[in-house]
Order: structure tokens, then C-alpha cells, then sequence
């Protein structure tokens, strides 16, 4: 025979879920509103940033070749300061030099064939030889012919 079997059930915790209380239509829609809004602006500043961008970049190729040659002139310049800094060096140098009242006499015959009455005027031939001759005996001055 059968018995009969008291039936048990097995008790199983229940989850509680937690229940949000829904929120009113208008308050999501405001939410989406905001969202939808700041995604808006941040396009608008991503859209304007990338414009600047190119604006920049485009000024900047148009400028190099300016650069380049502007630069390009100022070496050039430079060069020519230097060297005309050289000649006025050089020029200062010969001018301080004719209003020396030391040299005021060498001057004046570097200019003219005038010399000193003290001094005698040297002038100088082609390359002359230093042999001596063999049959004068009081030339030892490198055959100047001096006895």
C-alpha cells in the first residue's frame, strides 16, 4: 500500500527586487534634453577647434616661404654689415692715422717725392748678385763695390 507522503515544500528565499519608483515621462525627457544638449555643444567646440586647426595650419604653410626669404635677406644683410663694418674699421684706422701729428712728416713724403735733409733716399734695383771680384781685395762688402 501506499502511504501517503506529507508533501514539504522547499522554502526558497524570495530576492527582493528593488522597485524604482518610475519617474514622470517629463523628467526623462528633460534628462534627454540635457544630453542631448551638452552633446551639441561639445560637437560645436570639436567642429570649431578642427576649423581654427586647418585655419592655422594654412597660414602657416602660406608664411614659410616668406620666412625663408626674409631670412634668407637678413644672412644677406648680416654678410654685408660685416664686411662694410671691416672697410669702416679700415678707413677709421688710415684716417686717425693722417691726422697723427707724429706722423705728420711720413705722411707728407709717402705722398711726394720729397726726403728729409737727413736722409738719404734709397732705391732699389733688380736683384743684383753677391759675387765678389777676384782681383780687388778691399771689397768685402758682399760685392757691392764699396772699397
Amino acid at each position: 500500500m501506499q502511504a501517503i507522503q506529507p508533501v514539504t515544500t522547499v522554502h526558497q528565499p524570495q530576492i527582493k527586487q528593488r522597485h524604482h519608483p518610475r519617474r514622470p515621462a517629463a523628467v526623462q525627457q528633460r534628462r534627454s534634453q540635457r544630453h542631448r544638449a551638452i552633446a551639441l555643444e561639445a560637437s560645436i567646440k570639436l567642429a570649431t577647434n578642427v576649423m581654427l586647426s586647418v585655419c592655422v595650419l594654412s597660414a602657416f604653410v602660406q608664411i614659410m616661404p616668406h620666412y625663408r626669404s626674409t631670412s634668407d635677406k637678413l644672412s644677406q644683410i648680416q654678410s654685408e654689415v660685416k664686411l662694410t663694418r671691416e672697410r669702416v674699421a679700415s678707413e677709421q684706422a688710415d684716417f686717425n692715422r693722417h691726422f697723427d701729428p707724429q706722423q705728420t712728416a711720413s705722411i707728407m713724403q709717402e705722398y711726394s717725392n720729397r726726403v728729409a735733409p737727413g736722409q738719404r733716399q734709397v732705391i732699389w734695383l733688380e736683384d743684383y748678385t753677391t759675387e765678389q771680384p777676384e782681383s780687388e781685395e778691399g771689397s768685402e762688402y758682399l760685392g757691392l763695390g764699396w772699397n
